[in-house]
C-alpha cells in the first residue's frame, strides 16, 4: 500500500460517517448474534428457526422506527468522536453539503424581453446543424414573421410558461412551421457543455482501479444513476423491489 492510500484509508478511518457506522452496525450485529447462533446448531426446527427469524425482525424494524433509539446511538457516536479529537458537526459539513437550487435561465431579467430582430433569428439559425434545412435557410424574415405571429398568439392567450408556449407551438406546427423548429432548437440545445464535464469527473469517481473489469452495460447504468442522482433519489425505492420481486415466483418472500 503506497502513502497516499494509507493516508487516505486512515482519513477514512477517522470520518464521523465511519463512526456512526460502526456504531450502528455494533447494535445491529448484537441483535442478530443470537439468531445466527441458533441458526448454525444442528438441532434445530423449522418452527422455531421461522419464529426466531420473525423475532429478529420485529427487533430491527423497532430500532428503525424508535427515534429515540436512533438520537442515543447518534449521541454515543459523537461522544467516542470526541475521544479522537474530531468534530462532529465539521466533519458532517463536509461531506453532506447541503443542494443548492438550480437556477433557471427564465430568472434572467435580460431574457426575458428579448427582441426578436433579424440578428437575433440569423444567430439563432447559426446554431442548427451545417446540414440542416433551417441552417441553409436564407429567408431570416420569414421565421422572424412566424415567431412573432406565435408571440402574439402566446400574448393574447395568456402562456406565462415556456412549457405552455412550447404546446402552444406543438398545436400549431402545421400553420407554423418555422416556429416549431426554433422552438425544437431551444429544447434541444445544450446551454453550456458542463454536463459533459461532470460525465466524465462522474466516470472517473465510478469506474474506480477496483472496478477495471465491470461490463459496459453495467458502467452505462451506474453512469446514468450517477449523473442524475436528482432524479434517483426521488424513486420508490420499495415499489421498485416490489416490482422486480412479482415479475416471477421466488423462493423467498423478499419484502
Amino acid at each position: 500500500m503506497t502513502r497516499t492510500k494509507a493516508h487516505g484509508l486512515n482519513k477514512k478511518l477517522h470520518s464521523f460517517d465511519f463512526i456512526v457506522s460502526l456504531v450502528f452496525m455494533k447494535n445491529i450485529m448484537y441483535k442478530l448474534k443470537a439468531l445466527t447462533e441458533t441458526l448454525e446448531t444442528k438441532n434445530l426446527s423449522l418452527v422455531d428457526a421461522a419464529t426466531l427469524i420473525d423475532t429478529t425482525i420485529q427487533i430491527l424494524e423497532e430500532i428503525n422506527s424508535n427515534t429515540n433509539s436512533m438520537n442515543n446511538l447518534i449521541d454515543s457516536a459523537i461522544s467516542f468522536s470526541s475521544t479522537l479529537l474530531i468534530n462532529p458537526e465539521n466533519d458532517f459539513k463536509i461531506h453532506h453539503r447541503p443542494k443548492k437550487p438550480l437556477t433557471w435561465l427564465d430568472k434572467n431579467s435580460k431574457t426575458q424581453n428579448e427582441d426578436i430582430s433579424i440578428e437575433n433569428v440569423k444567430n439563432a439559425l447559426l446554431l442548427f446543424p451545417p446540414n440542416s434545412s433551417l441552417a441553409k435557410c436564407k429567408d431570416a424574415e420569414a421565421v422572424q414573421a412566424e415567431l412573432e405571429i406565435l408571440r402574439s398568439i402566446g400574448i393574447q392567450s395568456d402562456l406565462t410558461t415556456t412549457a405552455n408556449t412550447f404546446k402552444k407551438c406543438e398545436e400549431m406546427k402545421h400553420i407554423l412551421p418555422l416556429a416549431k423548429t426554433v422552438c425544437d432548437l431551444a429544447l434541444t440545445a445544450p446551454v453550456s457543455v458542463a454536463t459533459n464535464e461532470r460525465t466524465f469527473s462522474k466516470l472517473n469517481l465510478i469506474k474506480t482501479h477496483l472496478r477495471s473489469t465491470i461490463s459496459d452495460s453495467r458502467l452505462n447504468s451506474m453512469m446514468i444513476l450517477g449523473i442524475e442522482k436528482d432524479v434517483v433519489d426521488k424513486l420508490n425505492l420499495s415499489k421498485i423491489v416490489n416490482d422486480w420481486a412479482s415479475l416471477k415466483n421466488r423462493r423467498i418472500q423478499l419484502l
